[in-house]
């Protein structure tokens, strides 16, 4: 299963395998793709992105706490997932290279907290 593409996995009860494979897929491209000292936002009820955290701290949060409800209908933008209707579009190079460049700062806060806001 694609976690990006099908987030019904969200919706499972949590302590499911098939959640837990899920998670940990989710995790794996977290990381792999936005992770900042080796911590990644924090998706779950609680932290609501806010705070960054290492994978078993993030883990474990969603876990017991479950992924923010708003968070599961938006696009994933702090976990590595693009927006497709921005694919092809000139702007791509330069998010990009706005997004990679300014990993951690608060420019790059800014700019991620307004594309999970303002996603649609």
């Amino acid at each position: 299963m694609d976690v990006f593409t099908d987030k019904s996995w969200v919706r499972l009860r949590r302590m499911s395998s098939e959640y837990e494979e899920c998670l940990d897929a989710f995790l794996d491209h977290a990381f792999a793709t936005s992770s900042i000292d080796n911590k990644v936002a924090c998706p779950c009820a609680l932290c609501g992105n806010r705070f960054y955290h290492e994978r078993e701290t993030v883990r474990g949060h969603l876990l017991m706490k479950a992924m923010n409800g708003d968070y599961q209908k938006d696009i994933w933008v702090l976990h590595g997932e693009h927006n497709l209707t921005d694919y092809g579009s000139d702007n791509d190079a330069v998010n990009n290279e706005f997004i990679y460049e300014n990993h951690g700062s608060l420019e790059h806060d800014m700019h991620a907290m307004i594309d999970v806001n303002f996603a649609l």
